[in-house]
């Protein structure tokens, strides 16, 4: 074997391995959990209004976390959510797994 091919082989195994550590650094990448305030979702969202985002959160059909006491605290949508929600996808089901709508 001459050192020209003992370097493809070296090079080949290099990918390979690089290939097989690929599936764990996108699961570590999709754990990240982004949450968006209703103006950020506004702008990043054009289409959707203010009021349409208060009534998703109030009627539940996306995830949201309110900062704060009371109806004075900030609303922070989670845009996983948000974007199932656009894409047809509802959170019916109360483990937070979404379901096609029908």
């Amino acid at each position: 074997m001459t050192n020209e091919e003992i370097v493809m082989k070296i090079a080949e195994l290099v990918i390979l391995l690089l290939e097989q550590n690929k599936p764990a650094e996108s699961k570590a990448a999709s754990d990240k959990v982004e949450m968006l305030t209703i103006g950020e979702a506004v702008r990043e969202f054009p289409g959707l209004t203010k009021s349409t985002l208060r009534q998703l959160t109030a009627q539940k059909k996306i995830r949201f976390f309110r900062a704060g006491e009371g109806n004075n605290g900030k609303i922070l949508i989670n845009k996983a959510s948000l974007i199932a929600y656009l894409n047809g996808e509802t959170e019916e089901d109360n483990n937070g797994i979404s379901k096609k709508k029908k």
